[in-house]
C-alpha cells in the first residue's frame, strides 16, 4: 500500500514486533506531545492502529517513531511494531556535508550508548 513511487522500496528489509527493550533511540522526546499521544491511545480502549516505528536494520536504532516508542514503553506494550530499513542506503541522508554532526555514524553510536 504505497502511493509514492519515488520511494526505493529494495530499502525495506523487514516487519516485526519486537520488544521495546531491543531498539536504541537516539533522539529526545517533548513530555506533552508524549503525554498527548498516550491520551489519545487510551482514549481508544481496547484497539488502536498507529504507524509501525522505523528502525536500522542493523543496528536497531530507531530512525522515526521515538514518541511512538516511548509512549508504547510507557504503556506497558510489549512487542511494538517495527519496519526495519537499510539506513546505510545512499538515498538516506541525515546530513549536508558541511555538518558531521548529524552523520550516520554518529547518530548511530550516541544511540548504542544510549546518548540522546
Amino acid at each position: 500500500m504505497n502511493s509514492i513511487h519515488l520511494f526505493n522500496n529494495s530499502i525495506i528489509k523487514s516487519f516485526k514486533y519486537i520488544s521495546p527493550d531491543k531498539i536504541y533511540p537516539h533522539e529526545k522526546v517533548i513530555n506533552e506531545r508524549k503525554n498527548s499521544l498516550k491520551k489519545y491511545l487510551l482514549s481508544y480502549k481496547e484497539y488502536c492502529i498507529i504507524p509501525s516505528i522505523i528502525c536500522c536494520s542493523q543496528t536497531n536504532m530507531i530512525i522515526d517513531g521515538h514518541h511512538r516508542f516511548n509512549t508504547l514503553k510507557e504503556l506497558g506494550v510489549k512487542n511494538i511494531p517495527v519496519i526495519f530499513i537499510d539506513y546505510n542506503d545512499i538515498s538516506i541522508r541525515t546530513h549536508n556535508e558541511k555538518s558531521l554532526q548529524l552523520s550516520k555514524k554518529n547518530l548511530i553510536e550516541n544511540s548504542l550508548k544510549n546518548k540522546l
